[in-house]
């Protein structure tokens, strides 16, 4: 655990365990759930997010580093770098699994235009960042506004591939 947030472990992959209905919280087996963040604004009732596996995971990893974040009570850069930073490796991996069950379902043309499309995000997204960390360039902030619009970033690419893609994340 990195500055109050859950990490996964070997044994616990991501928290997430597979069912017949798809994906759901590990704290879901208790009976445990909460209220996702995300709000569609596209419109998509509850329902169909819930259909939608990727929006799912998403939704829960919203709430899991929403309650990291009132669990954290550190106000140094340091920690806010690296709270920032755990929050960015979070988005990263599920980008990253996701990205990899769309090589596994997409035909090598929409894989190749997929991975084209994925390089210049990642282009830009650096961009953005070195952007949005220049703003307080020299002060002790300057890292935690790049590690936290990476993950701001990551966050947003990764519900525009679970709505882009959703047919291939609906069981």
């Amino acid at each position: 655990s990195v500055s109050g947030f859950h990490l996964a472990t070997a044994s616990e992959p991501d928290g997430f365990l597979k069912n017949d209905e798809g994906f759901r919280k590990e704290s879901e087996k208790n009976g445990t759930s909460s209220t996702p963040l995300f709000s569609d604004s596209a419109g998509q009732d509850k329902e169909e997010n819930q259909r939608n596996t990727a929006l799912a995971r998403l939704q829960e990893l919203d709430n899991q580093i929403a309650r990291n974040r009132t669990k954290d009570t550190e106000i140094t850069a340091s920690s806010q770098k690296a709270a920032a930073e755990s929050e960015w490796r979070l988005w990263e991996t599920e980008l990253q699994r996701m990205i990899e069950h769309l090589k596994e379902k997409l035909d090598r043309d929409q894989q190749d235009q997929l991975m084209r499309q994925h390089r210049e995000w990642i282009r830009s997204r650096e961009e953005q960042a070195v952007e949005a960390s220049q703003k307080q360039m020299g002060s002790a902030m300057e890292e935690v506004s790049y590690s936290r619009a990476l993950a701001e970033l990551t966050r947003e690419r990764s519900y525009q591939i679970a709505q882009i893609y959703e047919e291939f994340f609906v069981p």
